[in-house]
This record gives structure tokens, C-alpha cells and sequence, in this order.
């Protein structure tokens, strides 16, 4: 006989639970960024609230009769993925983000849908998961959304007559960090808006082979060395209704597929 196999060093030694406890999952996730938008999302997918469970420090809304589930809220990117990580472990495919995000252009305003093909990593969880991604800043490193699933959210949200954008953003874990150098250097690479979920999020997933997309809407403005908020625009909640109305249009279409 061989001697026994020596176990992988870099192997996890803490894994998400699946057991009698988790749920078990054969349709799509839509993860929420933003407690406003939780509830719109699962009512738009016919969970109703009763539904809703505690998730760690958020909610989880799952009904028997609804194929899809719904969980939030989740900020930054280690809780994000933490959350990412236990709905990929319980079956979830494919999974959406729904986000806010400040722009670094000019011409976007508040209320724009950004869905990102990609996104600059200034925060740490993608290197945790991918350590040759974070080498430095020169070029800067970035993850990658699921291509086929990030165009026909697009194409969704162009259908309803969203203000929908397609461009790389920068993803950072200090927002208030977020100063005038970086914001000229990412918007010089392309970036157009900036938030904290998505890169690690991309990361992730595209390393556990798991079709992800974003939509983020455009909740501010750093563009020009200042902070123009915009919350309080009546285009900035109409582009969070566009959203959530294409992310259920798109879970419907794939929950009715046989």
C-alpha cells in the first residue's frame, strides 16, 4: 500500500454549513445591497414577507411556491461573499447583485443602471480568494462578471427604458476614502462608478464556476472632486424600480425554463 495522501495545506478548514439546517436551493439568488431595496425585490418575485427568516445579520426570503430566493441586506465586500458563499453552497445558480453605486462621470446621473462586465479590485477579500490577482495597482488588478448573464440583464433593462450603462467600477472597502486622486486614476481606466461588493463578488463566484451579474444603480456623484448626493432624486428611485423589475423578469424566465 501507498502512504496516505497528504492533505491539501491550502484547503479551507471552515466551510459553509449545508446540513439539516441550510436550506437546499435549484433556482436563482438575488443578493441586495441596500434594506430599502430588500423587500420591493421578493414582493417583485412573489415571496411575501411572512416568508423572510434571519441570515446572519440580515433577512432571507424563501417561499415553496416561488422557485427563487431573496437575501439582504449586505454591505461590504467580506460580508457580501460571506453570504455569496452559503447560497453557492446551498445550490444556488445562477446569482444577481442588486447595488447602489456613486458615479465618476459626469454625464451619469443619479438613477443610472450601471451593469459592470468588470470591476477594479481596491478591496481585500479578492486577494484572500485569488492571491495572483493582487499584485499591485500597475495594471490594476479586476474580476470579472458572467458575460452571457450580464448582457441579457442589459438588454432586459434597456427593454424597460432603464438609463442603463455597461463599464467597469472600481470597487473599494474605505468609502470614505474615496479621494480626488482615486477617483481621477480608475475614472483614467475606464472605471465609471464606484461601490464595495462588486469585484470581490466577481471574484468569487467566477472561481467557484457560478454565473453572476450586477445591477447597480446610481445612488451619488463623485465625479469633479466632490460629493453630490443623490437619494433624494425622484430618477434615483426609478432606477432602483427598473432594476428590481428586470432582475424578476430575468429570474422568471429562468425559473419557468423546464
Amino acid at each position: 500500500m501507498g502512504r496516505p495522501k497528504s492533505p491539501d495545506p491550502h484547503a479551507p478548514l471552515v466551510r459553509p454549513v449545508t446540513g439539516k439546517g441550510g436550506p437546499f436551493l435549484r433556482g436563482p439568488a438575488v443578493m441586495v445591497s441596500s434594506g430599502p431595496d430588500l423587500k420591493p425585490m421578493a414582493k417583485a418575485l412573489g415571496i411575501p414577507p411572512e416568508s423572510s427568516r434571519p441570515f446572519f445579520i440580515g433577512r432571507f426570503y424563501q417561499d415553496p411556491a416561488v422557485p427563487a430566493v431573496v437575501c439582504g441586506p449586505v454591505m461590504g465586500a467580506p460580508y457580501a461573499v460571506f453570504a455569496l458563499e452559503y447560497l453557492m453552497a446551498w445550490g444556488a445558480r445562477p446569482l444577481f447583485y442588486l447595488g447602489w453605486c456613486g458615479t465618476l462621470r459626469e454625464e451619469i446621473e443619479a438613477g443610472a443602471v450601471i451593469v459592470p462586465p468588470s470591476a477594479y479590485v481596491e478591496e481585500g477579500t479578492s486577494g484572500l480568494y485569488h492571491q495572483e490577482m493582487c499584485t499591485g495597482m500597475d495594471p490594476a488588478p479586476s474580476s470579472a462578471a458572467d458575460p452571457a448573464l450580464s448582457g441579457h440583464l442589459f438588454q432586459v433593462l434597456s427593454g424597460l427604458g432603464a438609463n442603463v450603462v455597461s463599464g467597469p467600477v472600481w470597487t473599494t472597502d474605505a468609502i470614505f476614502r474615496e479621494t480626488r486622486a482615486k477617483v481621477s486614476a480608475f475614472a483614467g481606466l475606464g472605471a465609471v462608478a464606484v461601490d464595495m461588493e462588486t469585484s470581490a463578488l466577481f471574484t468569487v463566484a467566477r472561481m467557484a464556476g457560478v454565473p453572476l451579474a450586477a445591477a447597480l444603480v446610481v445612488s451619488d456623484s463623485v465625479h469633479g472632486g466632490k460629493w453630490t448626493p443623490g437619494f433624494n432624486r425622484k430618477e434615483f428611485l426609478a432606477g432602483r424600480k427598473f432594476a428590481v423589475e428586470a432582475l424578476c423578469r430575468i429570474v422568471s424566465e429562468l425559473t419557468r425554463k423546464p
